[in-house]
Parts: C-alpha cells; structure tokens; sequence
C-alpha cells in the first residue's frame, strides 16, 4: 500500500488497469511469447502448405498482435481500493519488482480465424453484440470462446446451440476463438493465447513505478 500512496496520480486509478510486476513475471512472459510463436512457426508452415491462405494471415495477424504485448503483469485486482480492503491479499513486497496503471480503453480485442482487431467498445456491450461484427470468433471447433477480462481472469463462454451464453464485455476485454480446423492444436493455442493475454496490462498510456521510485514507460498495447 505504501507503495501506491506514492505513485504519481494514484487518485485516478481504475481498479481493474491497476497492476503489479513480480519478479518471476517478465521471465515467464518471455517464455510463454517464445512457446507461441514457435507454434505459429509449425502451423503457418502446415496450413500454407494445405492452402489455407487466410488462415495463414490470420495467423500472422496474432503474431504481430502478440508482439505488441510485451509487457507483463500478474493477473489479479491489485488497485489501492482493493489491497486496502482485503490486507490479508497484500502480495509479499519483496516479490513485487514494479506497479503500474494504464487508461481506459475505448476498445474490445478479438482473435479469431479472421485474424486480430479491434472493435470498438459500446454502453452493455455484449458477445453478442461482438458476434455479429465478428462472426469468425465463435466458428472455431472448441465450441467456446476465452474472454479475458482487464484484471486477467480467463472465462469461457459456449458458442454452440447446447452450450451458448453470453456475456458482457468490459472495455480492455480481449476475447479469443479458436480456428475451424481439426487438431489439438488449435485448442492448445485458444488456451496458451488467452493465457498469455491474461499476463499482460489491458489498458492503454500505461504508467509504471518501480519501487525504487524510478518512473518508466510501460507498453501495453490493446
């Protein structure tokens, strides 16, 4: 708590664009980016070869969306409000490396097989409401769609006749889909996705501190 009292505008932070860095979240960013896009490599060399040539673009369309997310975070509200009202979730200070704010966003992320854009976010936006500007996200054969909310938690929501529901969207939300092609692979790489956008910061014109009191940039892309 010491920690936010010093941090330059605390007064204006929106709980769920809060965040922390711990020690160990950089480290396991970096690896988790690494795994995906080696996994990009294999597939885009697959589906080319097949003549899946917008699904080869979509794919390129998340990995140049993946770098534009480098920056981590543990998921989790870790706003001044929250940590004043639950000290019993305070995380241990020696573990924490940075903590951060970003603005609100005007925006919802989508990843699908169409590929990777932003929608703009409305008043009781809803997958629904996503669906029909988006129609590929809910195509893809897991039958579900990852929501991933600004303080990083992943929720599933059924795409299919047996198992629909909606939702609301949150502005920063980032929803991803899975492709409609057959393999495990497209499961694994909805989940790892969804996984790694839950480490990273969901708002924009984030600011960072660490806990030396330096200021630093912090880039965090929608």
């Amino acid at each position: 708590m010491d920690a936010w009292l010093g941090f330059p505008a605390a007064s204006d932070i929106i709980p769920p664009y809060a965040f922390i860095r711990a020690d160990e979240s950089a480290q396991r960013l970096d690896g988790a980016r690494e795994d995906l896009i080696a996994e990009f490599e294999r597939l885009r060399w697959r589906l080319d070869a097949g003549g899946y040539a917008r699904y080869v673009a979509a794919l390129d369309a998340w990995k140049a969306g993946l770098g534009q997310r480098d920056r981590s975070r543990v998921p989790g509200d870790w706003s001044p409000s929250y940590l004043l009202s639950h000290p019993n979730s305070r995380p241990p200070v020696a573990r924490v490396v940075a903590i951060g704010a970003c603005d609100v966003p005007d925006t919802v992320g989508v990843w699908s097989s169409a590929g990777h854009e932003q929608i703009t976010w409305q008043s009781d936006f809803r997958l629904s409401d996503l669906y029909e500007q988006v129609p590929a996200v809910r195509d893809g054969t897991t039958g579900f769609v990852s929501v991933v909310t600004p303080d990083g938690q992943v929720n599933r929501y059924g795409t299919q006749a047996w198992n629909y529901a909606d939702g609301v969207l949150s502005p920063g939300a980032q929803v991803v889909g899975s492709f409609p092609l057959s393999g495990q692979v497209f499961g694994w790489m909805q989940d790892a996705m969804a996984d790694y956008l839950a480490h990273t910061p969901s708002g924009i014109d984030c600011r960072e501190q660490d806990l030396s009191g330096e200021r630093v940039s912090a880039r965090a892309k929608e």
